[in-house]
């Protein structure tokens, strides 16, 4: 082989090098993320009367460990449908698929802080809802693999004691560890307030029973 072959040859393997770079730069990574649930009704009421204003009623929310610390910090995000009161509305009854879902990032190492201006589709039946979110809506979904942990809750305020009832997985506030994401199994009926577990309540709509992540790039 000359040199000229070999000069050429080398131009080639890194033209071809680039491409696939740049190839895999430009793909778009979707995440479809879905809890399975005991039951989800087809409207939810909220703003009720003594809901205090700024609460959660209900939410629904997926949260990913995207700097891959194993805790919740800055930099995580979360996908999130949320039914808050607000003392500038009355009493509200909303489809559920009329619902609207968001990108939330856990901002100063304090707080979530919701990326508002941010709506990621998302798809509901009687018994899931699953968020639909690509890279192009937030950088950090571009991190996001089957591998990514990920911490799961849901709320509700019951709408006559006023108690505010919670599932998680795995745990309140603890991130998962060392699975695949891409199916998740739950116990169900294992519902908590503040004062512990409560063995003697049924919310369907906030049971979770499974959990599961696809990832698609395109």
């Amino acid at each position: 082989m000359n040199k000229v072959t070999l000069v050429i040859l080398i131009i080639l393997l890194q033209a071809c090098q680039n491409e696939g770079k740049q190839n895999s730069e430009n793909m778009e990574k979707e995440i479809r993320a879905t809890i399975n649930f005991t039951e989800l009704p087809s409207s939810f009421t909220y703003n009720l009367d003594g809901a205090p204003n700024g609460g959660a009623e209900y939410q629904w929310e997926i949260l990913f460990d995207i700097n891959n610390d194993g805790a919740i910090s800055e930099g995580d995000i979360s996908f999130r449908i949320d039914l808050t009161a607000s003392d500038n509305t009355g009493q509200t009854t909303i489809s559920r698929d009329n619902l609207t879902a968001y990108i939330w990032v856990y901002g100063d190492g304090v707080s979530y802080v919701s990326v508002r201006d941010v709506e990621i589709e998302y798809l509901s039946t009687d018994t899931s809802f699953t968020f639909i979110a690509n890279s192009g809506k937030h950088e950090g979904i571009s991190s996001i693999s089957n591998g990514t942990q990920m911490y799961v809750n849901t709320i509700y305020r019951d709408r006559d004691s006023g108690v505010y009832y919670y599932d998680y997985y795995p745990e309140r506030e603890v991130y998962s560890e060392g699975i695949d994401t891409s199916y998740i199994e739950d116990g169900i009926k294992d519902f908590e307030n503040n004062l512990g577990p409560v063995n003697d309540k049924n919310y369907p709509f906030i049971d979770i029973e499974r959990i599961s992540v696809v990832v698609n790039e395109t």
